[in-house]
């Protein structure tokens, strides 16, 4: 658009405040351009620091997670949650330790018989002594069960309880972030197919035609710029929105315990 506008003021056809406005706006598209690699550079010394990696060295970046052939109903994203999801096993491992305990609390309450059998070999010598054998029982009898044995069974089913409660408290919670990621990853994916089959074409198309319509000399150059501005704006938040769509499915991928698999550069 600048060398559009710089010719038509070597022809004359055009003021020189309408060349100084196109380069404004160039310089601050050149600008924003130099604070996204600022914004990059950061990101990726934040990464290789979290990472533990020498932030000068050469920043190799994980695919991102792929957005298509994507499971996008919550009952199919459930069922692959419920094995592998990090909060879930945690919640589950949590049961187990809780039930350990409780069956030691139980079985340190009860009787305890102790048979013990020993055999002791004696050398031969100036006196001649057979082998000795032994044999001994004990019974271990809980005196004070009602004040000591029973509250640990007590205390320990509480905890092996808790624990089951504590399950079923994180499948609840679980499944409503779950469904409210899917939400997100409708709007998303919505917002993102209004740009490709409305937004962005109209804009080009208008771009085009301010463009054809200030060649021939029917329209203003300011109206030309603004056309452009307008097309860069809306291909930038389809970005935008393909990329929170990206995170969207991280934040699933993390809550189900999937792979990041992703194959798209």
């Amino acid at each position: 658009m600048v060398g559009v506008i710089t010719a038509k003021y070597a022809a004359g056809k055009v003021t020189q405040a309408d060349v100084l406005q196109a380069q404004v706006e160039r310089s601050m598209l050149i600008e924003r351009r130099l604070e996204l690699a600022e914004m990059l550079h950061r990101a990726r010394y934040r990464a290789a620091s979290a990472l533990g990696r020498d932030p000068s060295a050469a920043f190799v970046a994980a695919a991102p997670p792929s957005i298509e052939g994507r499971v996008d109903e919550l009952e199919a994203l459930w069922k692959g949650a419920q094995p592998r999801a990090p909060r879930l096993l945690m919640a589950r491992a949590k049961i187990t330790e809780t039930a350990a305990g409780a069956r030691v609390a139980e079985g340190m309450a009860g009787y305890d018989v102790t048979l013990t059998a020993q055999y002791g070999q004696r050398d031969d010598g100036e006196m001649e002594r057979p082998d000795m054998a032994s044999v001994m029982a004990s019974v271990s009898v809980p005196l004070w069960r009602a004040a000591k044995q029973d509250r640990l069974i007590k205390g320990a089913r509480f905890a092996e309880r808790a624990a089951h409660d504590e399950l079923a408290g994180e499948e609840l919670r679980l499944r409503s972030e779950l469904a409210s990621k899917l939400a997100g990853v409708r709007r998303e994916r919505e917002t993102i197919r209004l740009y490709d089959t409305g937004i962005i074409p109209q804009g080009a198309q208008t771009f085009e035609s301010s463009m054809a319509a200030y060649r021939v000399d029917k329209l203003e150059s300011m109206a030309v710029i603004g056309a452009e501005l307008g097309l860069l704006k809306y291909q930038l938040a389809r970005e935008e929105a393909q990329r929170r769509l990206r995170e969207r499915y991280a934040e699933i991928d993390a809550l189900t315990g999937a792979d990041f698999t992703g194959s798209e550069p």
